[in-house]
């Protein structure tokens, strides 16, 4: 299947563990499935009037803006230029003084600008590849208390230098970057795709659990654990490794057991949500239609990477697709009746 990364992540957020686990080629051969009568679960608690933090909303919208900028700066070499402040450089260097040598370095980084190395202000105007000198005073508390103090020589050649070029937040570049045209649409968007998420956390968080349906639980978290080895298995092909399961998950910064736990973790949460939304949507009648159902696969096939409606349906189930329909009208509700502070 081909993702559209820009709307994958949103869409499946909706369609919650199960789906986003067959998006990656999981078997899904269990479905979860809920009685209509869920009162024996769960106690539903304030899910209108909610008030939420304009602050806490800004606070993530900015980090988000920021993850975006993040992960779209690029580092560059720099091959046609003289070097500048906020450039980093790798050079090797020998200090000597009274003709003894006291470093010696290889492939030493040095961030121009910042670096408090001594010679770091004598790299700005020399190129890739120049050799020259730097006469310097080494400082009273150098670490080296027989050369503390006295004047000595780094010989410096620069080895080689990058520069980091960070995107500007511009119409052209949230255009490419993500689904909408300009600055303001994606602000006011995101922002309220934010203040949404926190509005239907608040209302999970008002409710009370009595207990839980453990067979959906153990579904989400199968399907869970699948995604995450397929996901971390189709990574590590991709260079070409072929390790052990353990080998391939110390590779991405984690363990088997930090990884099962988030799928445990996981597998709760969305039976939480699962029964919370269920829940608000048989007190104030919601229903998914027909017209409701196809548009959301109509809207939604392409985005998760499906050939068609009738690939989607099969791929994700129709119970999960009908949860997400009642989720987005459960969570459009929600929103409407709260307020900021």
């Amino acid at each position: 299947m081909n993702f559209n990364i820009k709307k994958t992540a949103k869409a499946a957020a909706l369609l919650g563990v199960a789906a986003f686990a067959c998006f990656a080629a999981c078997s899904c051969a269990k479905t979860v499935k809920y009685e209509d009568d869920l009162s024996g679960y769960v106690t539903l608690g304030e899910y209108k009037g909610i008030t939420v933090s304009a602050e806490e909303i800004d606070k993530q919208l900015s980090s988000t803006i920021n993850t975006l900028i993040s992960n779209n700066t690029k580092t560059n070499d720099i091959t046609d230029r003289a070097l500048a402040e906020g450039d980093t450089a790798k050079v090797k260097y020998t200090l000597t003084s009274s003709e003894s040598e006291v470093e010696t370095k290889e492939d030493y980084s040095v961030v121009l600008g910042t670096a408090t190395d001594l010679f770091a202000e004598s790299l700005v105007g020399h190129s890739v590849g120049d050799q020259y000198s730097a006469d310097v005073t080494l400082p009273d508390d150098y670490s080296n208390a027989d050369y503390a103090g006295k004047d000595a020589t780094y010989a410096i050649t620069v080895s080689s230098a990058t520069e980091t070029v960070v995107p500007e937040l511009t119409d052209d570049f949230v255009a490419e970057k993500t689904d909408y045209s300009t600055v303001d649409e994606y602000r006011a968007a995101t922002r309220l795709d934010i203040r949404k998420e926190l509005l239907l956390n608040q209302a999970i968080e008002n409710s009370t659990f009595n207990s839980y349906p453990t067979k959906n639980i153990e579904i989400y978290y199968d399907k869970g654990v699948e995604y995450y080895n397929n996901m971390f298995a189709y990574y590590a092909s991709l260079s070409g490794q072929t390790s052990s399961s353990s080998d391939i998950y110390s590779q991405f910064g984690t363990t088997k057991e930090k990884v099962y736990k988030q799928a445990a973790d996981n597998a709760l949460e969305q039976v939480k949500q699962d029964l919370v939304s269920l829940s608000i949507a048989k007190t104030e009648g919601i229903t998914v239609t027909e017209d409701a159902y196809n548009g959301y696969v109509s809207e939604k096939y392409a985005d998760l990477g499906y050939s068609d409606e009738k690939a989607m349906e099969k791929g994700v189930g129709k119970d999960s697709i009908k949860r997400s329909v009642i989720l987005e009208q459960v969570i459009d509700l929600i929103n409407d009746n709260a307020s900021e502070d």
